[in-house]
């Protein structure tokens, strides 16, 4: 395993071409988190994703692959989808509030996180 050090002080694009060559050659790279590791790979390529499985020993199953691919094409779609959609909110130049994105759905805890940020930002 070769290990690749960042350090925060330094721009981070030399540091961190050697972990995108080894994502474009095929081969599944691990980065630290605040509690876990995670796994990263080309996440439109079938070989890696089912590399990246495998490194984490889930069964690599075909339709397991195929679904996870779809997943992030969908995915995918939906960020440049809303990427453009701030394009075109940006050339208004009006005043606009970022939420966070709320992966577990809305629910009442979701709705009180958005409204502490709407107060952060000066809303209410």
């Amino acid at each position: 395993m070769k290990r690749i050090y960042i350090n925060p002080n330094r721009a981070l694009a030399p540091q961190l071409q050697p972990a995108v060559d080894a994502i474009a050659a095929g081969q599944v790279v691990a980065f630290p988190t605040d509690t876990l590791y995670g796994l990263g790979a080309n996440p439109f390529d079938p070989a890696g994703v089912a590399g990246e499985l495998g490194v984490a020993r889930i069964d690599d199953g075909a339709n397991l692959v195929a679904s996870l691919l779809e997943e992030g094409h969908d995915h995918a779609q939906r960020r440049a989808l809303e990427d453009e959609q701030r394009r075109h909110i940006d050339k208004l130049d009006v005043p606009v509030l970022d939420l966070p994105r709320l992966a577990d759905g809305i629910d009442l805890g979701g709705l009180y996180e958005l409204a502490a940020e709407l107060c952060e930002q000066g809303v209410g």
